[in-house]
């Protein structure tokens, strides 16, 4: 058994060495992420006579173990992903946190050889021949625009689900999965002081922490909550762009920025830019992931890591309070058939009709995983597609930008929304608090009125993303059409190049097809960098 953690230093930074041990060092822990109620657990672990070495966070947990065993995960308010050898009873345990923040992926080697690692870069170098791209991932991406969980572009590699307990025996090579909820208490408090001290316990940290923030609700109210809680101004990150467009939203983190005293970052993301960041960025996720924000949230990591080794966000309350736009077709009274068909539309990226027609894949190889298609097609409410996507797509589609795009420049991104006692909260929720006619976040919105200013409260929501469409028909024409269409493309093995030149041909022509031209550049890019695995796909698909 080994185990191995290169840490990024945030408490006890001193003293907080892993792996973490318990007194007779039978028990060993290596950890990634943030026990934010590690103070409680703490003085109760000593109350029961463990000496816990270091006031790093992740200290208690070879004690808690002992205490709880596999239950432990049930007491942990924090986003995490974690290993645990016990040495006793020959059992390896593995476990993210319930909301699926930080990443944990694992692999059965030919010679039963049990590897995990938070990156599938690592799992690689355990391995002299490249693993195997899986075919379904490829059309389950161009679907979803990302791999949902717990699949991932290899065969042989998954990924371990938001709650998900991984027990590996190591005797008998057997693997015993189960799930946990974390326990939370009942809320009692205002939201205004429930949601401060969810925020401050979020902030703690013996670095300095900054802060996220668009034009937006969410991040606001994170930003809020932090200035009225710090000793000194809140350092604030935005990005935005050289030509000014609806998609830069500056001025209005920078006036919230001004209101809380705060000292504020801007980042301008330059097009020229984009084509060599990108090779970077699909480098870190690990998977190909369309989501455009990657882009300019790389950009924005690299300026905090300048002044912040932590920095706060308002990620996952779209999932959870009724953000999204798509999300307004549960408003409308027209059949639930159609609501459901034309949230699906909205959704997705292609139609499974439309994948027919552009993929070249042999034997229906390309066929998205079922599981997440049976869930999607099984959904019949509002709350049945947010429960969908804090499922399968806040997990791949976000949380993986959010952890490692940060991570990538040595910085901690932490997501108060995503905390238990909030999750919690959200679910409490009817469908009339989430939205009503058009309106999202309806309670949410309601609490924040009492102390955020009215003009934010009353903006429309945007998405956070950047300006591609115009972009492809100018700065970025020469790079896409060279990337898609030349002779070292390797998309055009998958993909009918008549199918990629059509879909081009539109967009120049004034349609916005630039998600699904985005979706196919982000393709390639990450083809390029697996070319071993690729090669034994493309002869595996070519010999059937």
């Amino acid at each position: 058994m080994a185990l191995g953690m290169r840490r990024l230093s945030i408490r006890d930074l001193a003293f907080g060495e892993q792996p973490y041990y318990n007194e007779r060092k039978n028990v060993v822990v290596v950890f990634n992420g943030e026990i934010y109620n590690n103070d409680r657990l703490r003085c109760w672990l000593e109350s029961r006579g463990h000496t816990i070495d270091s006031q790093s966070d992740g200290a208690i947990l070879p004690h808690l173990y002992e205490e709880k065993g596999e239950r432990l995960f049930e007491e942990l308010d924090g986003m995490f992903a974690l290993a645990i050898w016990d040495a006793e009873k020959k059992i390896l345990l593995l476990s993210v946190d319930s909301a699926g923040i930080k990443p944990l992926y694992y692999t059965i080697q030919s010679d039963n050889e049990f590897v995990f690692a938070s990156e599938i870069k690592t799992i690689h170098q355990f391995d002299k021949r490249p693993f195997e791209l899986d075919p379904s991932a490829i059309g389950s991406y161009l679907l979803f625009k990302s791999i949902p969980t717990p699949y991932t572009p290899y065969k042989k590699i998954r990924k371990l689900k938001p709650g998900e307990v991984l027990i590996y025996k190591t005797q008998d090579q057997k693997l015993v999965r189960k799930y946990f909820q974390p326990h939370v208490s009942t809320i009692t408090d205002p939201f205004k002081e429930f949601f401060y001290e969810q925020v401050r316990t979020t902030m703690l940290s013996d670095v300095k922490v900054g802060c996220i923030a668009s034009g937006g609700l969410d991040s606001n109210l994170v930003l809020k909550a932090m200035a009225e809680q710090m000793d000194e101004p809140v350092p604030v990150f935005t990005v935005g762009y050289p030509i000014e467009t609806e998609d830069d939203e500056r001025i209005y983190a920078q006036q919230m920025t001004k209101e809380v005293n705060g000292h504020f970052h801007s980042v301008l993301l330059n097009p020229l830019e984009v084509p060599e960041m990108l090779e970077e960025v699909i480098w870190h996720l690990d998977e190909p992931n369309q989501d455009p924000i990657t882009l300019p949230y790389y950009a924005l990591m690299r300026e905090v890591k300048e002044h912040c080794k932590v920095v706060l966000t308002g990620d996952g309350s779209d999932e959870f309070f009724g953000g999204y736009s798509r999300f307004h077709h549960w408003d409308k009274n027209v059949g639930l058939d159609v609501t459901q068909s034309q949230y699906i539309s909205d959704l997705l990226l292609f139609s499974d009709t439309q994948l027919k027609e552009i993929l070249i894949l042999q034997n229906n190889a390309w066929e998205p995983y079922a599981e997440p298609i049976q869930q999607l097609n099984q959904v019949r409410s509002l709350k049945g597609a947010m429960e969908w996507e804090q499922k399968f797509r806040l997990p791949s589609y976000h949380l993986n930008r959010v952890d490692k795009l940060s991570m990538a420049w040595g910085v901690e991104a932490r997501v108060p929304f995503l905390r238990p006692s909030m999750i919690a909260q959200a679910r409490l929720l009817s469908t009339g608090d989430l939205r009503i006619d058009g309106v999202e976040k309806v309670w949410l919105k309601d609490q924040a009125s009492q102390f955020m200013p009215r003009w934010l409260i009353e903006r429309k929501k945007k998405p956070f993303t950047f300006p591609m469409q115009g972009w492809m028909r100018d700065q970025w024409k020469n790079w896409i059409y060279e990337t898609l269409f030349s002779s070292n493309s390797i998309i055009c093995n998958f993909v009918h190049k008549n199918s990629l030149l059509s879909i081009w041909n539109m967009h120049q022509k004034g349609a916005d097809y630039s998600h699904h031209l985005w979706s196919f550049i982000v393709l390639e890019t990450f083809l390029q960098l697996q070319k071993g695995s690729f090669n034994s796909l493309y002869q595996d698909q070519r010999a059937g």
